[in-house]
């Protein structure tokens, strides 16, 4: 069985308009889930993006069921702009209309299950042009 590290992270910020004070925000520690896949088996395409951008399960040995699959897109203001509004045109890719959405960057969240009583999430970072 594999062992997951434990990841440290801090965010420092310092006021370069006052004085020059630098701040740290409390540490927190990710620990990655055994049942959760971390490799990335998804891809996205085109990015950037002008109405359709297509996923697809590039590998063979990660069973993601995209027909199953829960699909958020988030804008960078933290608003959900779409949730599980997709086309599965088969269990290894999927389309999404991005024509509606304002130019702009968004943040992609895909979670499946695997069939191994695993669940599968990746995240992506595209361009609406």
């Amino acid at each position: 069985q594999p062992t997951f590290p434990t990841c440290n992270y801090r965010r420092i910020a310092t006021d370069n308009s006052y004085n020059g004070e630098t701040y740290y925000s409390n540490e927190v520690s990710l620990i990655p889930s055994k049942n959760v896949y971390s490799v990335q088996t998804l891809k996205i395409y085109p990015n950037p993006a002008t109405s359709i951008l297509n996923i697809e399960n590039s590998t063979s040995t990660t069973k993601i069921d995209l027909n199953n699959a829960n699909l958020i897109i988030i804008n960078t203001l933290g608003q959900i702009v779409n949730s599980n509004n997709f086309t599965a045109i088969n269990s290894n890719l999927a389309s999404v209309n991005i024509s509606n959405l304002i130019n702009g960057v968004y943040f992609l969240t895909i979670t499946s299950n695997t069939g191994s009583g695993r669940t599968y999430r990746e995240q992506f970072t595209f361009i609406k042009q």
